[in-house]
């Protein structure tokens, strides 16, 4: 078994990454920036994901001593911690995005209907 083909482990940080955003945006303070919230939550759920695959593979490093030197293998392991941080950034920040424009247009649709009202009140 080879310790360069483990699977597609990059599936799981994407996955982890838009279940933690999606959850920590709908349940967000008010007072929250979703693009802030976003991106610092995904990059901490592409490091939690790293975590857990370099766990992973370490595992197998061990197994399979012999493969590679230890140094190489850390600088692979430091690769997808890279890697899965960046994703998670880039997933929490566009997901950020998606949320930031739906909740200014839901601003800008209540701010036509108290402009609406005041009128109605004022005539």
């Amino acid at each position: 078994m080879s310790l360069f083909y483990i699977g597609d482990p990059f599936i799981d940080i994407i996955f982890g990454s838009i279940v933690g955003v999606l959850f920590s945006i709908k349940s967000r303070k008010s007072n929250q920036s979703t693009l802030q919230l976003g991106s610092i939550v995904g990059s901490l759920g592409g490091l939690l994901a790293a975590f857990s695959i370099a766990l992973f593979k370490f595992t197998i490093f061990i197994l399979n001593l012999n493969l590679i030197p230890l140094n190489i293998f850390f600088l692979y392991i430091l690769g997808d911690f890279l890697i899965a941080i960046l994703t998670g950034f880039i997933i929490g920040t566009l997901i950020g995005l998606i949320f930031l424009r739906k909740v200014k247009k839901v601003k800008v649709e209540h701010s036509e209907l108290d402009n609406f009202l005041k009128n109605l009140t004022d005539n």
